[in-house]
């Protein structure tokens, strides 16, 4: 098969029968590059860790965050609530008192001397015969405006 790999063998320093040459400094550079890249994979694993970790506290803090929220408004709707039902007994006690006002009003009426009688809670019938007669009568009714009392209440 064209493009297949097969895997490559190193027997004493010869890849299928090519010889390696590798002096020791070369050795010596790939060592120190080897080196830094450890160094720079441990400082990456490092900067990772704490990447990790501050996500770690964010994700607490956020979850705290949420967990407060959910009790403000928890809070909040049951203070809508119970303001609703203040606002209903003000509007109630509002009505009460408009109630109570108007009961007042009726029962607290000033009196007036009776206009019709002119307070003496009677009226005199006459017509002219009964002036003219000697000595003159005066016969009288009770008054139906204030029902013979003289005070009307208004």
């Amino acid at each position: 098969m064209s493009g297949c790999h097969n895997p490559v063998s190193v027997k004493n320093n010869c890849i299928h029968g090519i010889a390696l040459s590798i002096l020791p400094c070369d050795l010596c550079d790939l060592s120190k590059r080897i080196e830094k890249l450890e160094q720079a994979y441990q400082a990456d694993a490092e900067t990772c860790k704490e990447i990790i970790f501050a996500g770690a506290q964010n994700h607490a803090i956020i979850l705290k965050c949420e967990e407060k929220i959910k009790e403000l408004e928890n809070k909040y709707n049951a203070s809508t609530e119970v303001e609703q039902i203040l606002l209903n007994r003000i509007k109630e006690l509002e009505r009460f008192q408009e109630i109570t006002q108007l009961q007042y009003q009726q029962r607290n009426k000033t009196p007036y001397k009776c206009p019709v009688c002119d307070g003496e809670g009677k009226i005199r019938l006459g017509s002219a015969q009964i002036l003219l007669s000697d000595p003159p009568q005066h016969p009288t009714k009770a008054c139906e405006s204030c029902v013979g009392k003289g005070i009307v209440w208004g």
